[in-house]
């Protein structure tokens, strides 16, 4: 909670967050001449900015705040169409991916590249199979062929949902107004 000196009928200096402090609050307003601050803006703040300073006026017992609000411009209202794209993407890109054996592996890049690298140092150890462990930590030995088709499945997986993800980007970028982004839909 926000207070602010009155002096004269008028708000005065800048705003003070009372949080800290232990005087009984009742107390600290009415010997300081204190008034909470309700700002009273409004707007949406994913179309708008709201811009500092503020102006401030007394009305009754509160000091209402009143901010500038202008629209967002396109490039901001594009950022934040890009950053809930990303979002989408990075809870997903991870998730589960289930093969053709109803075996549920660890998804995302990583998981494959970790399992290729496994597979590739079994074949230099000179092995005839490799141990994957799969997303409930349960091993599967596997002949190189099986393994390479639970990497493949994996990095695919990945590679579909990254491509979506870029020509969502893409769109968003070519997107001339805020209908056009709100043409688009995000999900993978």
């Amino acid at each position: 909670m926000f207070f602010m000196k009155v002096e004269s009928g008028s708000p005065v200096g800048a705003e003070l967050d009372l949080e800290s402090i232990t005087t009984p609050l009742d107390e600290l307003i009415s010997e300081n001449g204190l008034y909470v601050v309700i700002d009273v803006t409004a707007y949406d703040s994913t179309l708008h900015n709201a811009i500092e300073p503020a102006t401030y006026t007394l009305n009754d017992s509160v000091v209402e705040k009143r901010l500038t609000v202008v629209s967002k411009t396109m490039d901001e209202l594009k950022g934040l169409k890009k950053t809930s794209i990303r979002l989408a993407f990075d809870a997903v890109k991870t998730a589960f991916v289930l093969d053709g054996n109803s075996i549920n592996w660890s998804g995302g890049f990583d998981s494959a590249l970790k399992m290729d690298a496994a597979k590739r140092m079994a074949q230099m150890a000179g092995l005839i199979s490799v141990s994957l462990f799969d997303a409930a930590n349960i091993e599967h030995v596997l002949s190189f062929a099986e393994a390479e088709v639970v990497i493949l499945t994996i990095g695919a997986d990945y590679q579909t949902k990254f491509a979506q993800k870029q020509a969502l980007m893409v769109v968003a970028d070519a997107a001339t107004d805020k209908a056009g982004l709100d043409a688009i839909t995000v999900s993978f």
